[in-house]
């Protein structure tokens, strides 16, 4: 996972450079099953995220804890609903609520269980915060 241009004209687009880098890699590992963490069969994209992210747990906390104005979080945000869009949650969104509306929804609570894991040490392994998040969310589903 490598970004392509090593220059920026500002962090916010370093950052948006790097959130797509890995939503894009997430996306394509879960697809193709051709990168996966552990012993996981058809790894679930947003999984491989949390994977990643403790992968490069001191890079994220300094990145994060630098987001006074929350560009990462947004970018997060962004990733995580074109990862929904592309069908990465392998089920579909409720029909009786606005799509636009259930994905924010879904990204949001993801982002904010990603901002839990910082603040809390990410003592959790990612199979086990992803699991808790995705027991929260599937009765929404």
């Amino acid at each position: 996972m490598r970004l392509r241009d090593p220059h920026f004209e500002d962090k916010d687009c370093l950052l948006g450079a790097l959130c797509t880098s890995l939503f894009d890699h997430a996306l394509v590992a879960a697809q193709e099953n051709t990168h996966t963490h552990g012993n996981i069969e058809n790894e679930p994209a947003l999984l491989h995220v949390f994977f990643h992210l403790k992968e490069d747990e001191r890079g994220m906390r300094a990145l994060l804890a630098r987001d006074t104005s929350g560009v990462a979080l947004r970018h997060f945000t962004q990733g995580v609903e074109n990862l929904v869009r592309a069908g990465a949650l392998g089920k579909s969104l409720p029909q009786d609520v606005p799509e636009d509306y259930a994905t924010h929804y879904l990204a949001r609570s993801y982002v904010d269980t990603i901002d839990w894991w910082f603040a809390n040490g990410m003592a959790m392994e990612p199979e086990d915060v992803y699991e808790a998040w995705w027991r929260m969310m599937s009765p929404s589903l």
